[in-house]
């Protein structure tokens, strides 16, 4: 009974002191993560947290050096499960100019 209370007072204590406006993770820094992180900041939405596993951002998409430049290696194809997620990025890049 006594742990029971003291679960109800720190849920009703969380109720009373959470922000209305929820927190965001945004899992992985590749072309999805970092395009919906920009989205959010679009729409003036802040409250998010982006995290990636690796020691940098990118996902598929990564530079290689290569003589006195560099080569973009990965993103070698966008799968089309459902919906075409290429033409869908076309769309919102031509919207954006």
């Amino acid at each position: 009974m006594f742990y029971q209370v003291l679960i109800h007072l720190n849920l009703i204590i969380g109720l009373i002191f959470c922000s209305s406006e929820p927190k965001v993770a945004i899992i992985g820094a590749g072309v999805s993560g970092l395009s919906t992180a920009n989205r959010f900041l679009e729409k003036g939405f802040q409250n998010f947290e982006v995290f990636e596993a690796e020691n940098r951002s990118g996902g598929r998409v990564f530079p290689v050096k290569y003589k006195d430049g560099y080569l973009q290696m990965g993103a070698q194809f966008i799968n089309e499960i459902g919906y075409n997620e290429k033409k869908t990025i076309e769309i919102y890049l031509s919207m954006k100019r």
